[in-house]
């Protein structure tokens, strides 16, 4: 997302990616994976700035200029937009002084269909919701915030009888009923994390404090059922990773924590059996950092909020779709990372 704010908003970036054709996937499958479209990947970032053995399972992310035939042109990994632009041109150099033979994929190579893909398991007629989180304004006495521009997004699902018991049985005006246990910790565990500024880490199921969502019936029209969300969460979760800008250091344990009261509406068709309205705000304190997610000098308690949207047209799947637990999750040919590294 920063990419995308800083880099390819652009004009110089804009004009010198106009003869390409600009792809984005997820790193950590094409990484790991052993299925065509990943090997051909991982063949290419050989090429570039992550080369070679000595980083082990390290990521390959970045942004990479390449032939259909794989041969890589440039790469670089980086948010400045000068030297994403530096970079495209030189891949442009190369690419006009690439040979025809040197450009096309070899007829061997036509089928490069991935195997499996986690968006595949969107969750037909479920409940899939665009998570935005950003920084909310601090106190006057609190320490200035170094980024307050910064944003993130990810998506949750559930599946279409995961979604009906977010609504009670008998939806009535008044009824009430509590979110499955297994539903919330999904909440708390995957999608209520401080990704504001990169990639977070999940919590795990022993750092949830307290956490418990209602919805509560507010009218009923025809087959349409109106409820109201409330909720509150509070997970703490202490671990060891190591400084990522010094990687020789030692690891000392980390606490971060994620506080934050819910509220929000929500319609549920009872006769198509699923939302079409989901509107929820989670408004709370963070504190701490990951080794990934750009908190290493905002570590002081700050408040945060997350909206959680109905989608009906992104098909991402969630940032720990891997930790779900549903079947197709956790694809054998991808190499699960070591929980300091997830994603």
């Amino acid at each position: 997302m920063s990419g995308r704010r800083s880099v390819f908003s652009n004009s110089q970036v804009l004009t010198a990616s106009a003869a390409f054709i600009p792809v984005a996937d997820e790193v950590f499958r094409l990484q790991g994976g052993d299925d065509p479209e990943c090997l051909f990947f991982q063949a290419i970032a050989e090429q570039g700035h992550y080369r070679g053995g000595a980083r082990g399972r390290s990521t390959r992310q970045g942004i990479y200029a390449f032939a259909p035939s794989g041969q890589l042109l440039a790469s670089v990994n980086t948010l400045n937009a000068g030297a994403v632009t530096k970079m495209l041109q030189e891949a442009q150099e190369k690419w006009d002084q690439l040979p025809a033979a040197q450009r096309g994929l070899a007829p061997e190579q036509r089928s490069m269909e991935g195997r499996h893909r986690w968006e595949w398991q969107r969750p037909k007629d479920g409940l899939v919701l665009q998570t935005t989180s950003r920084d909310l304004p601090r106190s006057q006495s609190a320490p200035v915030n170094p980024r307050p521009g910064a944003w993130n997004r990810d998506y949750a699902w559930f599946t279409r009888d995961e979604a009906r018991s977010l609504v009670p049985d008998d939806p009535h005006t008044g009824s009430q009923c509590s979110w499955p246990r297994p539903l919330v910790e999904r909440l708390v565990r995957f999608h209520l994390v401080d990704n504001v500024r990169g990639q977070s880490q999940a919590f795990d199921a022993t750092d949830i404090v307290h956490a418990a969502l209602q919805s509560t019936v507010t009218r009923r029209q025809g087959s349409k059922v109106h409820v109201r969300v409330t909720g509150q969460t509070h997970a703490v979760g202490t671990r060891e990773w190591r400084d990522h800008a010094s990687p020789d250091r030692a690891r000392p344990r980390r606490e971060r924590g994620f506080v934050s009261d819910l509220l929000g509406y929500a319609v549920y068709d009872v006769e198509q059996r699923r939302f079409v309205h989901f509107d929820v705000v989670a408004v709370g304190t963070r504190w701490g950092a990951t080794q990934f997610n750009g908190r290493r000098n905002d570590t002081d308690a700050a408040p945060i909020g997350v909206t959680l949207r109905l989608s009906k047209r992104d098909f991402v799947a969630p940032a720990f779709f891997q930790l779900y637990g549903w079947p197709g999750s956790q694809h054998p040919g991808v190499v699960p990372l070591e929980p300091t590294a997830q994603r």
